[in-house]
């Protein structure tokens, strides 16, 4: 297993998603966010170790407001091979975040897909 890989599962949380950190501190379990759980599967693609990881980034796709974890969980989830089935957003004032919701939603995503990049 690379380091990369190794490191990113260490820090995992219990819930198989990922924060901003630490999984604990101080003995307590710490919760993961749906945009830091996408970008760790995001580099944890082709690692047979994530099931658990891609069922709570599902969950969290099927339960988010927010438009920017929508977003990213989608495109992470797609190159996992996990459709979602959640319908482009309403475009936003926030050109990033619909830019990032059209390619999650299109073939664009596999600019994301891990070895293909040159």
């Amino acid at each position: 297993m690379r380091i990369g890989e190794a490191q990113l599962l260490d820090v995992r949380c219990r819930d198989g998603g990922w924060n901003y950190g630490s999984r604990a501190v101080m003995g307590e379990d710490l919760p993961s966010y749906p945009e830091t759980t996408a970008l760790g599967l995001l580099g944890l693609q082709g690692n047979a170790r994530v099931a658990k990881s891609i069922e709570t980034a599902e969950a969290m796709a099927r339960d988010r407001r927010s438009p920017l974890a929508r977003a990213w969980l989608r495109i992470a989830l797609r190159l996992h091979g996990v459709d979602v089935g959640v319908t482009l957003g309403t475009p936003l004032r926030d050109t990033m975040v619909t830019a990032i919701d059209a390619i999650g939603a299109s073939a664009a995503c596999d600019f994301f897909r891990a070895g293909e990049l040159v």
